[in-house]
C-alpha cells in the first residue's frame, strides 16, 4: 500500500513538473485607464529566440467579418534578454520582431474600441472592449494576439487592477486576490473563447438539475441589476431544458454590459446595441442602458439564440471552425445552418414554452428578408462573405442577414419533412444533437454535410439542400405555412386593421397594456390597460387559450370587436369593426379554424403559438 502511495505520488509530481514546463506564453494586462481608455500589456515569449511573427487575428469565431484588429495595437516594443531594444516592423496584420538577442519580452498599449469612429472596419460592439475607471470589457482579439506556430500552447494571463474589481469569466483562475488575478487556458483559441468582464461584483445565479448559471453585469448608470435578469433567464434556460436538455457540460455565464448611451459620441454611437456574441461556456451581451421592458423579454430570443450556439457552430462544425484561421479567413460554407438553424430553435422553442418570441412574427421576416435578396447559393455566400472593400461591405451585411433569415425558411422546411417521415418521432432538434454527439470534440468536412443530413434523416432532407442551400431557390414556405394553418401576406397586400399600437405585458402587475399609439380607429389610448377582449379576460392565459391577439391584430373583414379598458381608474368599453389598410409590413395570419389535418399536425408539431 505504501509503495502504491508513493507510486501514485511520483506519477502526480512528474505530471506537475512536466505542465510546469510546458512552454507558456505570458501575458500581462495594467488595468489602469489613466492614459485614458488605454492599458498596457507585456508579453513574454513561450521559447527564447530571436526572429518572431506576432499575430493579431483578422476575424475571430463566431462573426462574419475581416476586421482590422491591429490598428488598436499602438506604440509596440520589444526587448531581447540583454535589455536591447528590437527591430519591430508591422505587415499587415501581423508584427515583425527582429534582433541579435533572442526576445526577452514584448510592450504596447491597446485602445479601446467602444466610440471608434469607422463605419466598414467597425467592431461589433459585444466582440469590442469598453475601458472606463469601474468597467471593463474585455475580448482578447483586442488585447493579445500569438506567436506563430505557438497558439496551440497554454497562455497564461495575469490582470493587474484595483481591489475592488471582480472578473466574471468561464476562464479558469489560479490565482484570484485583491490586486492581481492569473488565469489559464489551453491554447489561444481558448483565450479568445473567453471574454471577461471587471468591475465591481453584480452578480447572481440559479440552478437546473446538475447546471450551474451564472449572470454578471456592469450596468454604466446602475439601472440594471443581475438580479433584475434572473427570473427571465432561468424561465429562458427551463425551456432549452425541456425542448433540447443543456448541451454545456459545465457552468455557463451569461455576462452584461450595459452602457450610458448618453456619454457616448458620433452619429454610430448606438452601432452595435443590442448584439450578443456566443462561446462556449458564456455569452456577452452589450445593452442600452434604456429598459423598454421590466420583464426583460427580448432575452427571450437572444439569449436562447447564444445558447442554442451551444449545438452549433460551437460542438457541431466542419474543419474551418475547428481548425479556425486566424490570421487568414477561410470560411465554412454552412453559415445557414450556424445561423438559420440556431436561430429556428430560438423562434419554435418561444412556440412551444410561452415565451415572447413570436414564431410568426420571426417567420414572416424570415419570408421578407429571403425575397428581397438577390437569389444566391447559400455555401456560395457563406464561403466568400468575407468583404473585399468598402463597397462591398453593404451587400455582405445583407447576405449575413439571409444566413439568418431565408437560414430559417430552410431549417423549417427540414424539420417538417423530418417530423412527417418520421411520423412524428423526429425532429431537426434530434438531428443536430445526434450529430453533436458523433461529432463532439472531432468536426465534419465542410464539402460531406449535405450527405451527413441525408444519413442522420432522410433522402428528402438532400433535396431540400439541394435545392435551397446549395442552390439560389427560396423555400416554397407556403407549402409549409399552411400545414400549420398560416397565411403569408407580403407588404402592401390590403387587410381589415384597427391601426398600429403596440400592446406589453407586464409582468410585476399581471396586465395587459398599450405601451405605443401611432393610429387606431378603436379608440385606444397610450396606457390604457386591457380587461376583457371580446367579454374575455385579459389574461395571459386567456391571451395563450383563447388567442385573443388575432382578433385585435388580424381582424376580419367586419366582424365588430369589443374591447374594455381601464384609463386613469375608469373602465371604458370600446367597439369598432376593422378598416381595409395596406399594410406596412407583411403578416402571417394564423387562421381561426383549422381543417382536421391542420389541428392534429399543430397539436404534435407545438403546443402554443
Amino acid at each position: 500500500m505504501q509503495n502504491l502511495r508513493t507510486s501514485v505520488s511520483f506519477v502526480a509530481l512528474l505530471l506537475c513538473l512536466i505542465i510546469q514546463a510546458q512552454p507558456v506564453t505570458k501575458i500581462e494586462v495594467q488595468l489602469d485607464v489613466s492614459k485614458k481608455e488605454r492599458i498596457a500589456v507585456k508579453v513574454f515569449p513561450p521559447e527564447q529566440k530571436s526572429d518572431w511573427r506576432y499575430v493579431i487575428p483578422e476575424i475571430i469565431p463566431g462573426t462574419y467579418m475581416k476586421i482590422n484588429y491591429e490598428r488598436f495595437y499602438d506604440k509596440i516594443r520589444a526587448v531581447d534578454v540583454e535589455g536591447n531594444k528590437m527591430k519591430v516592423k508591422k505587415k499587415d496584420n501581423v508584427f515583425l520582431i527582429s534582433g541579435d538577442q533572442p526576445l526577452d519580452y514584448m510592450t504596447y498599449e491597446v485602445e479601446q474600441s467602444q466610440g471608434d469612429w469607422k463605419i466598414w472596419d467597425r467592431i461589433l460592439a459585444c466582440a469590442g472592449t469598453v475601458f472606463t475607471e469601474d468597467g471593463y470589457l474585455l475580448n482578447f482579439q483586442l488585447i493579445s494576439g500569438y506567436f506563430e506556430d505557438f497558439k496551440d500552447l497554454p497562455y497564461e494571463v495575469e490582470f493587474l487592477k484595483k481591489k475592488d474589481l471582480f472578473a466574471a469569466t468561464s476562464m479558469n483562475a489560479t490565482l484570484r486576490s485583491a490586486e492581481k488575478d492569473v488565469f489559464r487556458t489551453n491554447n489561444y483559441f481558448e483565450l479568445i473563447d473567453q471574454p471577461i468582464l471587471y468591475s465591481e461584483p453584480d452578480t447572481t445565479s440559479f440552478q437546473i438539475n446538475n447546471n450551474r448559471f451564472k449572470i454578471a453585469v456592469h450596468s454604466e448608470t446602475e439601472k440594471v441589476k443581475a438580479e433584475m435578469l434572473k427570473p427571465r433567464l432561468t424561465k429562458i434556460m427551463h425551456a432549452i431544458d425541456s425542448f433540447s436538455g443543456f448541451t454545456s457540460e459545465e457552468d455557463y455565464h451569461f455576462i452584461f454590459y450595459y452602457v450610458n448611451k448618453d456619454r457616448l459620441k458620433g452619429v454610430l454611437k448606438t452601432f452595435g446595441m443590442g448584439s450578443a456574441l456566443e462561446h462556449n461556456q458564456s455569452s456577452i451581451y452589450y445593452f442600452n442602458e434604456a429598459v423598454w421592458d421590466s420583464t426583460f423579454s427580448n432575452l427571450d430570443w437572444i439569449g436562447a439564440h447564444e445558447y442554442f450556439h451551444t449545438i452549433t457552430p460551437l460542438s457541431l462544425h466542419s474543419e474551418k471552425i475547428h481548425d479556425f484561421n486566424f490570421e487568414t479567413p477561410d470560411m465554412s460554407k454552412h453559415g445557414w445552418l450556424y445561423e438559420g438553424v440556431t436561430d429556428y430553435f430560438a423562434a419554435l422553442l418561444s412556440a412551444q414554452y410561452d415565451l415572447s418570441n413570436s414564431i410568426t412574427f420571426n417567420m414572416k421576416w424570415a419570408v421578407y428578408t429571403a425575397e428581397k435578396q438577390k437569389p444566391r447559393s447559400f455555401t456560395e455566400s457563406s464561403q466568400n462573405i468575407i468583404k473585399k472593400n468598402m463597397f462591398s461591405w453593404i451587400g455582405k451585411i445583407g447576405q449575413l442577414g439571409n444566413f439568418y433569415e431565408r437560414g430559417k425558411l430552410v431549417a423549417m422546411a427540414m424539420d417538417v419533412e423530418i417530423f412527417e417521415n418520421s411520423e412524428g418521432e423526429k425532429r431537426l432538434i434530434d438531428v443536430m444533437l445526434e450529430m453533436r454527439k458523433d461529432f463532439e470534440g472531432s468536426y465534419f468536412p465542410d464539402d460531406q454535410l449535405r450527405d451527413l443530413l441525408v444519413k442522420y434523416s432522410y433522402p428528402e432532407i438532400g433535396e431540400i439542400y439541394d435545392k435551397y442551400v446549395e442552390g439560389n431557390e427560396v423555400v416554397p414556405y407556403e407549402k409549409y405555412f399552411s400545414k400549420l394553418g398560416w397565411k403569408y401576406y407580403p407588404k402592401g397586400s390590403k387587410r381589415p386593421s384597427f391601426g398600429r399600437f403596440g400592446i406589453f405585458y407586464d409582468d410585476e402587475n399581471q396586465k395587459y397594456y398599450l405601451k405605443t399609439v401611432k393610429k387606431n380607429i378603436i379608440g385606444f389610448q397610450k396606457g390604457d390597460t386591457l380587461k376583457t377582449v371580446n367579454g374575455v379576460d385579459a389574461t395571459r392565459e386567456n391571451a395563450l387559450e383563447e388567442h385573443f391577439f388575432s382578433y385585435i391584430f388580424y381582424p376580419e373583414e367586419n366582424k365588430e370587436l369589443t374591447i374594455e379598458v381601464l384609463r386613469n381608474g375608469e373602465l371604458i368599453k370600446l367597439a369598432e369593426k376593422p378598416a381595409e389598410e395596406k399594410i406596412k409590413f407583411p403578416q402571417i395570419v394564423v387562421q381561426k379554424e383549422f381543417t382536421e389535418e391542420q389541428e392534429l399536425f399543430r397539436k404534435d408539431f407545438y403546443e402554443q403559438e
